[in-house]
């Protein structure tokens, strides 16, 4: 038998298997859901409002909208999905370089054939930009849940979830009723949808960037935990240039994910930490008030 001295080479989806963790319980769940209320919100017309928080959604007792506005995901355009690949060819480019050269047809048929699929089936809903919406919500779900959740476990993802979903959905909905010009920007006449995953995908990328930590990010050239006040803002523009309500829900979102993961959402650490911080003021003070003189035999406070 002869022995071919040609190396074995990997397949690029082998590779990519390797490359890529799958998805644990709970990122799963995430996205099963997200699939299923988008989807049941573009088909049938009349469970939008059970689904979608609007001005009447508390006077009217659509309470199951407070559950489900953050996964029925917003339109968005193939320009998004393109970025989105673009940041992933970017982190893996020697790896795509490779395959650009190796597996060229295969290559492109990976990328081309997934995205003329998703084209076609937002054509067939007639809801222009659900899909590729939907597409980047589960993207997003995955990139950033599947790191959390290995860190936390499942139970404590799907509590943090719902805990950010519950709390911006109910404050979204309560600005609403109570003010619903802030549906415009603070600047401009732009009007967004307040349904979608902007605001618990940002909490997820704040928690994210806090496990990080000191940890550089490449593309941004800054420590991760920095990434959070990028975040804000972000929520300060949506504000601004967007929708005011947007703006305060995305801000909301985030400061969810802080008092989670700081504690401070329980009064009596918060208290505690606050204690310690006047008493270290205090020592600090005291400090500077001491001076050491120098003798020949000893030394003077």
């Amino acid at each position: 038998m002869t022995r071919s001295n040609r190396p074995n080479q990997t397949s690029p989806l082998d590779i990519l298997k390797q490359l890529t963790p799958s998805p644990d319980t709970g990122a799963r769940v995430l996205c099963v859901l997200l699939v299923i209320l988008t989807l049941m919100n573009s088909i049938v017309s009349e469970a939008s409002s059970w689904l979608v928080i609007h001005q009447n959604t508390l006077p009217g007792g659509f309470i199951t909208s407070i559950i489900t506005n953050g996964f029925v995901a917003g339109r968005s355009g193939l320009f998004t999905v393109l970025l989105f690949i673009a940041i992933g060819v970017f982190f893996f480019r020697d790896l795509f370089r490779h395959w650009w050269h190796q597996y060229r047809v295969p290559l492109i048929v990976s990328i081309v054939g997934p995205l003329a699929l998703l084209y076609g089936l937002d054509l067939v809903l007639g809801a222009k930009g659900i899909v590729w919406g939907l597409t980047i919500g589960v993207l997003f779900l995955l990139w950033f849940c599947i790191p959390v959740e290995r860190k936390w476990g499942t139970k404590r993802l799907l509590i943090f979830c719902a805990i950010v979903s519950v709390v911006v959905n109910l404050v979204g909905a309560s600005l609403l009723a109570t003010w619903p010009s802030g549906l415009s920007a603070a600047i401009s006449n732009n009007i967004a949808p307040l349904n979608g995953m902007s605001a618990l995908n940002g909490a997820l990328i704040a928690v994210w960037a806090l496990m990080l930590g000191h940890q550089r990010l490449m593309i941004l050239n800054i420590e991760a935990w920095a990434l959070v006040w990028v975040l804000v803002i972000i929520g300060a523009f949506d504000f601004l240039l967007i929708s005011r309500i947007k703006g305060l829900m995305d801000l909301t979102g985030l400061a969810c994910a802080w008092l989670l993961v700081t504690g401070y959402w329980r009064p009596r650490y918060l208290l505690d930490r606050i204690r310690l911080g006047l008493l270290e003021r205090r020592v600090e003070r005291r400090r500077r008030g001491l001076h050491i003189v120098d003798s020949d035999d000893r030394t003077l406070h």
